[in-house]
């Protein structure tokens, strides 16, 4: 054992935060996802969907509709649509919803009335690219984004679909919100002042994280299966380490990175990654069968830079 990860096996005893500088924008574009269902909630990159679909409301001719409990958040490979719309998001994975869609290079605009989304962290600015139906059953109906800081609105845009008659056709614009920190945000649809229920795709989110520098964040973990974790915001280019920790949280020296870790009895997780020039970069580890039921805490570092710590029980 050499001696950068003989110091990450070191522990004291007194948990210990840094404050880092503000995190460049990190940009989530899904193309790290496999297309097919991906649930109700669903976490990726620091952002946690969940509570979708869980309303009622109206269509734009009157009909109602109600809560749809089985709809999840759906990655779509839609090379046909990125063809009809070039410059439009980043080819070829996008997030829908719904409970169905289309394999191969086509696909279907699943719906959405409501979903709220989590932030691991603080930011103060976010944009995305939306693909719509337009016209036809569809006109007059608002699509919404909110940011909220502790549940209240504090920025927010919207644009109301096209209302042409005919046939629907595809359309595409884009949403964001800036000027306030938050930490959570809702994407909704409304017709006068109901919700309402469009057909809905998105990529590109394109999200500043502030206040707390390099951020984890951890998808949720099955024993038996592969894990995700994702480091954003962190030092551009440089090498990155993922540890974990069965004691909890402390705080151990780490001399070869000049780093003190928020983890007690740390150990290195996987091998070493460099981020890209955005600060960003990914693991994909098997997480054992025998871990089922289990607690583990996570963190990842660089020299002179760490991130929050996530603790998490294993599926």
């Amino acid at each position: 054992m050499n001696q950068r990860h003989a110091a990450l096996a070191a522990a004291t005893a007194v948990l210990s935060m840094a404050c880092l500088a503000a995190a460049q924008p990190v940009l989530i574009d899904f193309e790290d996802q496999s297309e097919g269902p991906l649930g109700d909630p669903w976490s990726h990159q620091g952002l946690t969907f969940h509570d979708l679909n869980n309303v009622s409301g109206v269509f734009p001719d009157g009909s109602p509709f109600g809560p749809e409990p089985t709809d999840e958040c759906i990655c779509e490979d839609a090379t046909a649509w990125y063809n009809d719309f070039p410059g439009w998001g980043s080819e070829d994975k996008l997030l829908t919803f719904g409970n169905a869609y289309i394999g191969g290079d086509n696909l279907s605009l699943g719906r959405l009335s409501s979903v709220t989304v989590d932030l691991d962290g603080v930011a103060d600015s976010l944009s995305m690219d939306v693909g719509y139906y337009e016209n036809g059953p569809w006109g007059g109906i608002v699509v919404h984004l909110d940011a909220l800081m502790g549940g209240q609105v504090v920025a927010s845009d919207s644009f109301q679909i096209a209302d042409g008659g005919g046939r629907d056709n595809g359309a595409i614009s884009a949403l964001s919100v800036s000027g306030a920190q938050f930490d959570q945000l809702k994407i909704y649809s409304t017709f006068g002042n109901q919700y309402s229920l469009p057909r809905i795709i998105i990529d590109d989110m394109l999200i500043n994280w502030v206040g707390g520098g390099a951020t984890l964040a951890v998808d949720p973990l099955t024993g038996g299966q592969p894990g995700s974790f994702h480091v954003t915001g962190a030092t551009p280019n440089a090498a990155t380490y993922l540890v974990y920790s069965l004691a909890g949280t402390g705080s151990t020296f780490v001399p070869p990175l000049n780093v003190t870790l928020d983890l007690a009895q740390p150990r290195q997780a996987g091998g070493v990654k460099q981020t890209d020039g955005s600060g960003t970069c990914n693991w994909t580890l098997p997480i054992p069968m025998g871990g089922s039921g289990r607690n583990v805490w996570f963190q990842a570092c660089q020299f002179e830079n760490k991130t929050n710590v996530v603790a998490t029980r294993i599926n």
